[in-house]
């Protein structure tokens, strides 16, 4: 089981999996706002898909 975050804010998968304390819950998300990036950097998101402009 994980989460998918298909918006820019889908860092927010990783706040709420913290929230209800799922540190092992894999969580790929979308876009490259500046704290998805720091969630990646902490290895709380796995991975993201950018969009090709």
């Amino acid at each position: 089981m994980g989460q998918i975050g298909v918006f820019s804010v889908s860092y927010r998968c990783a706040m709420a999996a913290d929230a209800a304390e799922l540190p092992d819950l894999p969580i790929v998300a979308f876009d490259f706002d500046p704290q998805t990036v720091d969630y990646m950097r902490q290895g709380r998101i796995k991975a993201t898909h950018v969009q090709r402009q």
